[in-house]
């Protein structure tokens, strides 16, 4: 477990921004909601709207990368960050919940 934490923290993917959200909602679902609440949550599909959501406007302000000729905006390119931002932040958000369960129990 130690080493797969130091791995975490050695190639960076710890402080990437939309993980550090999903460590971040993760601990307050679990420390704020209960067991139903936190299923439900996930069943709802506000929740993953706002995953988007906060996944996109990552993309277009901080992720924003250009084209070859660095004036327009490289929308392919914007969007699989975007997508792939909210599965990052998905999975550590469920990841986090599940240590401290883990931790809890």
């Amino acid at each position: 477990m130690f080493r797969g934490l130091a791995a975490l923290f050695g190639s960076g993917l710890i402080f990437h921004p939309l993980v550090l959200l999903g460590i971040v909602s993760g601990s307050v679902e679990f420390f704020k909601l209960d067991n139903e609440q936190i299923w439900q949550l996930y069943q709802n599909w506000r929740f993953y709207a706002l995953v988007v959501l906060a996944a996109a406007v990552w993309a277009l302000t901080l992720g924003r990368t250009y084209q070859e000729d660095g004036i327009t905006p490289d929308w392919g390119h914007m969007t699989g960050v975007a997508a792939g931002g909210a599965v990052m932040l998905l999975i550590s958000n469920f990841c986090v919940i599940m240590f401290w369960y883990l931790i809890s129990f």
